[in-house]
């Protein structure tokens, strides 16, 4: 699992797909492995994937205010306006606060201009 995570901080997406699937081999029902490899896919802008593999996740552990973010991230991604909403609202709920990196993070790109994003963002940080 290490040298996934490894590999996918250096950026290695096609090394951690390869790393973390081996994990999935030997350990079906692995959260962390399902988490991570959904990130992957995240990181390669398959959201489709990334969906399968994060909702995987949720089914084992529930979900997370972490993981309602990066299911925002591929609604977003997908082009899914208000199921990112509705997603990036449930995340807040559950205590995601990193406004900075909501700000900042590019897969939330298609939803910087609607009027949705900008209510969540004065509804919970007030800018």
């Amino acid at each position: 699992m290490n040298l996934g995570i490894n590999y996918f901080v250096s950026h290695d997406y096609q090394n951690a797909e390869l790393t973390f699937k081996k994990v999935l081999v030997l350990k079906p029902q692995s959260a962390d492995a399902l988490s991570r490899l959904g990130d992957v896919y995240l990181m390669m802008r398959k959201p489709e994937m990334a969906r399968d593999y994060f909702q995987k996740t949720a089914e084992l552990e529930g979900t997370t205010a972490d993981l309602e973010y990066r299911l925002a991230c591929v609604e977003s991604l997908s082009r899914h306006s208000y199921k990112a909403l509705e997603r990036l609202e449930s995340a807040l709920n559950k205590g995601y606060n990193d406004y900075q990196n909501i700000e900042r993070d590019a897969c939330l790109d298609p939803l910087r201009g609607h009027s949705g994003y900008q209510f969540l963002m004065r509804k919970y940080f007030g800018k």
